[in-house]
């Protein structure tokens, strides 16, 4: 009787388990009431909670996109009785919500990967009480502050933000994370300086706060993240000099430091980072001579040491750099004769506007082989700096009152205007001079780093759709990662109107992830005095580890018009 009883009570058991809706979660109710309102605020309401989110196989959120980077996932980790959710990732799926509270409802909650959507609104300080190693929201519209209850979550390891309109202070509270290893925070708006507290992130591997509003100095303090591989702080507020505990961090591969205004610097001693990578300091007012211990960097793919004040010569070690990829001294006061193994067998090395001894001759060209040689010296008048000697090596029999230009694309006549085709491929260490008609030029500098492609693209092809008149001029365009200088030659004495048009062609206009983001550049024009019409489109090009990985646009269509 006991036995038949035992039987009754475990069929209504399976009754209530199996009917009704007709199947039966091992995830408790109050997870799955849980991912039904993080469904809701995240702006999905097709998920499918007829089967068991714990299970993978038939569950529809968990999917691999042929689209690269695209991919959803709900992992669980199951006993033979009880499952708890530990990771969720919806990663470029164009999610127009906000962020959920709801999660901390998933006390088991490991990760959390919002990566590429459209996502708004703030941060949930409730996240707070979970156990997250991971937390990435790279790429969304997110505001406010970074919580300072996150503090609190002693697990976490990793911590991506970048790439959203997040603002405000660093919270002190974060230098609570000493598990902490990978902070990637740039491309946002916050302001103040690095806290005090962020001494104690010792385990810290990866450090990225490029493109933000910090100001103050970089802390002496980083010499204690020992164990550091990666540094990028380029395009902020922050001013030198670099402190001399930079030296400390042996382990670095991999420093990105830019744009560092204030007091002059001295070279950093990087003596003992033999394993480097990349190294960019560039326009970091860095003045002296090129130190010895770079030609031990063997390794190095990009040496970026632009825009500073570096004189001298080249050393002879730097022989040891031939297979660099990529060299860039451009803009600095170097003298001496260029280096042989640099003409004959360098990579992409540009020495533009530098003080070499030039060699000059009719037939000598700005560009020698992957060689950027433009300004690199000058033909002197009276002691001051006159003519770039490539710019003229051919004589202008004739003046010019106009020019036309359509960047990166094709010969285009709009009404009475012919714009010249400017469809060079270009490189990342490129001067091109005009053949047709010979009165313009430009010269490119930069390569577009962890964009994974083996060979960079200098031009592209409109992606939107463009509503406004003589669209025929936006359908292509050049683009730049760092500096993009166009020449108008041959120009007649007189005033001139110049006129710069731009189009956004890669940026969409919709409500996915592909509309998120901004150029931001500087343009220069300058006439020298030979009259000639300069114009230096200089760019910004932290869009380099932007997730929209188009890098910044120049103008179509330059128009210089007496």
């Amino acid at each position: 009787m006991r036995m038949k009883n035992s039987v009754n009570l475990a069929f209504l058991i399976l009754l209530s388990c199996f009917g009704g809706i007709g199947f039966c979660f091992r995830l408790p109710q109050d997870e799955v009431d849980a991912l039904k309102q993080v469904a809701k605020t995240l702006g999905r309401p097709d998920w499918n909670f007829t089967v068991d989110p714990c299970d993978e196989k038939r569950f529809p959120w968990t999917k691999q996109n042929p689209v690269k980077g695209s991919e959803s996932y709900v992992n669980c980790n199951c006993s033979s009785t009880v499952c708890h959710v530990i990771r969720i990732g919806f990663k470029s799926q164009n999610l127009q919500g906000t962020l959920p509270p709801e999660l901390f409802r998933l006390p088991h909650l490991g990760e959390i990967d919002l990566t590429r959507n459209f996502l708004n609104g703030t941060i949930p300080p409730q996240w707070a009480s979970l156990p997250l190693v991971i937390i990435s929201l790279l790429g969304n519209r997110l505001t406010g502050p970074i919580p300072k209850e996150f503090g609190n979550i002693t697990t976490l390891k990793t911590l991506t933000l970048e790439a959203n309109w997040l603002s405000g202070p660093f919270p002190p509270e974060l230098g609570n994370l000493i598990n902490l290893q990978k902070v990637q925070i740039g491309s946002n708006a916050f302001t103040g300086t690095l806290p005090k507290a962020f001494a104690k992130l010792k385990n810290l591997l990866d450090f990225r706060v490029s493109q933000t509003s910090l100001s103050g100095q970089i802390p002496d303090f980083i010499g204690s993240w020992t164990l550091l591989q990666r540094l990028e702080i380029q395009g902020t507020n922050m001013v030198g000099p670099i402190p001399s505990t930079l030296s400390s961090l042996t382990n670095l591969t991999d420093i990105r430091i830019s744009d560092m205004n204030g007091s002059t610097n001295v070279f950093p001693d990087l003596n003992q980072m033999v394993n480097m990578k990349n190294l960019i300091l560039r326009n970091c007012n860095i003045s002296g001579e090129l130190p010895d211990f770079l030609a031990q960097m063997t390794n190095l793919k990009v040496l970026d040491l632009s825009f500073n004040r570096l004189t001298g010569e080249i050393p002879k070690s730097f022989e040891s750099l031939a297979k660099t990829k990529f060299i860039y001294l451009t803009n600095n006061s170097l003298s001496g004769t260029v280096p042989d193994w640099m003409l004959k067998n360098g990579k992409n090395i540009d020495l533009s506007f530098n003080n070499f001894t030039w060699l000059y001759t009719a037939s000598t060209s700005c560009q020698q082989g992957k060689v950027n040689l433009l300004g690199s010296s000058y033909m002197t008048n009276s002691n001051s700096r006159e003519v770039v000697p490539c710019l003229t090596s051919s004589p202008c029999h004739d003046k010019n009152y106009h020019l036309y230009i359509n960047c990166g694309g094709e010969k285009e006549k709009i009404n009475c205007t012919t714009y010249v085709q400017d469809n060079d491929p270009g490189t990342a260490t490129r001067y091109f001079e005009s053949s047709d008609g010979g009165n313009w030029a430009f010269s490119s500098t930069g390569n577009f780093m962890d964009n994974d492609l083996d060979n960079d693209i200098y031009t592209i092809t409109n992606k939107t759709t463009l509503y406004m008149p003589d669209a025929e001029l936006y359908m292509q365009a050049r683009i730049s990662p760092t500096s993009l200088t166009y020449y108008g030659l041959c120009l007649g004495k007189g005033n001139y109107n110049v006129s710069l048009l731009f189009a956004e062609i890669i940026i969409t206009n919709d409500d996915s992830f592909s509309s998120l983001g901004k150029r931001i550049f500087d343009v220069y024009i300058q006439v020298n005095s030979q009259n000639m019409f300069i114009l230096i489109h200089e760019l910004d090009d932290f869009s380099i580890y932007n997730v929209f990985s188009v890098g910044q646009t120049c103008s179509e269509g330059f128009q210089y018009q007496r």
